[in-house]
């Protein structure tokens, strides 16, 4: 509804750090699996619209992320230039599906480009906003190629967001439910424990003498007055 729309967003607003907002992510893949995924094109594009409008009414400087899954003709579910600041993929390799639907196994690129090729039609900053890989050890590596040779196929991708975790759901026929789960090499604990400590954060400048203003005192709280925090 409006309101928790306006409250999501008012707290976004809280934040220190830049926000970007996916909402709606997969809109063009009909599998029912969340409920703007059987919506007409025009209904998610309008829904998406007025999410953005009512965002942006508590908190101007937040980016929005459109997010299909890229399998389909993209430009029915297009909100326009103005409501998207990037384009999030989901990109997903399991090489039980692969060997039976394709009939290989797909590296990165196989993957990514399809989808890539119709997002880059936007001229949009790109992220693989969902990215998930299940196999043997040779298909994984496969997977997670971001090499510097693969990535010069994909100049518009600015990063990758790692799904870490089992599939909530089953894939179709037998393939029951990925384990999306990253599964570091032995060294990592070791190497994590090297890193130096984060920094704290800066503390605020102090006020110079023209920025000093005095206030009166606020009288108590009546029973009918709430505080805000």
């Amino acid at each position: 509804n409006d309101g928790g729309i306006r409250d999501l967003c008012s707290a976004f607003a809280t934040l220190q750090s830049p926000v970007t907002v996916r909402w709606g992510h997969e809109m063009d893949l009909k599998n029912g699996r969340y409920p703007w995924s059987d919506w007409r094109p025009s209904d998610y594009v309008a829904a998406y619209r007025h999410f953005v409008d009512l965002c942006r009414e508590q908190a101007p400087d937040l980016a929005f992320m459109w997010s299909p899954r890229g399998e389909f003709d993209l430009r029915l579910f297009d909100p326009g230039d103005d409501y998207v600041d990037s384009i999030g993929l989901s990109v997903f390799g399991y090489q039980a599906y692969d060997m039976v639907a394709n009939g290989r196994e797909r590296d990165l690129t196989a993957l990514l480009k399809p989808s890539y090729d119709r997002a880059a039609k936007f001229n949009k900053p790109i992220y693989i906003s969902e990215f998930g890989c299940s196999g043997d050890a040779a298909y994984v590596e496969h997977c997670n190629d971001f090499s510097a040779a693969t990535m010069t196929q994909f100049p518009l991708l600015d990063g990758v967001v790692y799904y870490s975790a089992v599939e909530p759901g089953a894939w179709p026929e037998v393939y029951g439910k990925p384990d999306w789960r990253l599964q570091p090499g032995p060294d990592v604990p070791a190497r994590l424990s090297q890193l130096p400590p984060a920094p704290p954060p800066p503390a605020p400048p102090a006020p110079s003498p023209a920025q000093v203003t005095h206030h009166a005192p606020h009288p108590p709280l009546s029973a009918n007055r709430t505080a805000r925090t």
